[in-house]
């Protein structure tokens, strides 16, 4: 477990060697993979300013993780020293992207659905416009969005992807249309977890968009659940880890509005 003080301050321990972030105003998880290559964060916020507070918190978090037992020593230090070595985007809406620039002017790979960009010059550019001239939810500090420069994927998933972090696995897996034009779940193994996004929502309803396909939504959680068992985590884009329970229950109240 970390042992700093500050490094642990809005990062919280919710599986092995993954790690969330409750980010303000929205209440947007992103998370964080530790592996023994380095870390992964998983959606990076709604500006560049909790971009880079995203990168340089899990920096410094991950300075300070314990290598699991077993770990060679060549190993043990790859393990404090590897830095984020990709960003991954569940989806293209601005919460969970709008922090990109920080990661692509680092050079850190961008991973995203096949059709991210699609979605961003369809949807995303039209939200920023309208955040950057003031038409956003009252109670929200003007200005967050002044710095955004909107930056999509450097590498794009059609339908399943896998990123090599030492000896771990990550896979990634693109869906149809569903909560939007461009979901990506991705699959923690050694967590028994899928960071799934807004696919699943425990914060309150689902969010049903414009873009929004009910019954593609329902056969990704369909296929999610077969992938998992009794124990398997959904991690969600707002609110507290799922269970399989809240996911079948999720779809249900999908497939009554279809």
């Amino acid at each position: 477990m970390p042992d700093d003080p500050a490094a642990t301050a809005f990062w919280t321990a919710i599986a092995p060697s993954v790690y969330v972030h409750a980010l303000k105003p929205f209440a947007v998880n992103t998370y964080m993979i530790s592996s023994s290559a380095g870390f992964v964060l998983v959606d990076s916020g709604n500006n560049a300013a909790q971009g880079r507070q995203i990168y340089d918190e899990s920096l410094t978090l991950d300075r300070h993780l314990t290598p699991p037992a077993g770990l060679s020593e060549t190993e043990a230090i790859a393990r404090r020293t590897g830095g984020c070595v990709a960003l991954i985007n569940t989806h293209a809406h601005y919460d969970h992207c709008f922090g990109n620039s920080v990661f692509a002017d680092a050079g850190i790979p961008i991973y995203g659905h096949a059709r991210h960009e699609e979605h961003l010059a369809t949807r995303g550019v039209l939200e920023l416009v309208r955040y950057q001239h003031g038409l956003f939810e009252e109670g929200v500090e003007p200005g967050l969005w002044d710095d955004v420069t909107i930056a999509g994927a450097s590498s794009i998933v059609e339908n399943q992807e896998r990123i090599t972090l030492g000896s771990e696995l990550l896979t990634m897996r693109a869906f149809a249309p569903a909560h939007t034009m461009a979901d990506l779940a991705v699959h923690v193994p050694w967590a028994n977890a899928w960071i799934v996004g807004d696919l699943v929502e425990t914060a309150g309803e689902p969010s049903i968009e414009t873009d929004s396909d009910l019954a593609g939504w329902v056969r990704a959680l369909d296929w999610l659940l077969a992938c998992g068992n009794t124990a398997t985590m959904y991690l969600p884009g707002h609110g507290k880890p799922a269970g399989p329970q809240d996911v079948r229950e999720q779809r249900e109240w999908l497939r009554a509005r279809m």
